[in-house]
């Protein structure tokens, strides 16, 4: 770096604060990233996805495909990725800006950033964690019979 209203000994100094600036800047992005806990299905991408997909996403349900199990949503990662990001679905048609209602099945902001982060990172499954109650397996999930 070339300061000519500056004198040797300060450019050298000049030049050191910049690559020691940089040098901050590249330690503390790395500890961003290795700070950052990585998106599995079983922790992240499960919940989300028994909380707002499989009531239609299941074996007779109203969608074309299940996503019960792990195998079903690491299969379509990348679509539902493109999908949730574009707020294709769920579908939720009403205009958030306008009112809210109870029970509503848009994602979060969060939510979506996680299934993008989860996809971009090779869609990994996870540890095993505790059922609840509340989560559909393949062997409990509602059937819907035709009336």
């Amino acid at each position: 770096m070339y300061l000519p209203f500056l004198s040797r000994a300060a450019q050298r100094r000049t030049c050191a604060s910049y690559i020691g600036l940089l040098i901050l800047l590249n330690l503390l992005s790395i500890a961003d990233v290795l700070g950052q806990k990585a998106v599995t299905y079983t922790e992240h991408i499960a919940p989300i996805i028994q909380s707002n997909c499989t009531s239609c996403h299941k074996p007779g349900g109203a969608a074309p495909f299940s996503l019960l199990t792990f195998q079903d949503v690491a299969r379509r990662a990348r679509t539902i990725q493109s999908v949730t990001q574009s707020r294709y679905m769920p579908p939720w048609k009403a205009d958030p800006h306008y009112v809210s209602f109870a029970n509503e099945r848009r994602l979060t902001d969060q939510q979506i950033a996680l299934i993008r982060r989860w996809t971009e990172s090779g869609a990994k499954r996870g540890p095993e964690v505790a059922r609840t109650a509340s989560v559909p397996t393949p062997e409990k999930a509602p059937s819907v019979s035709p009336t």
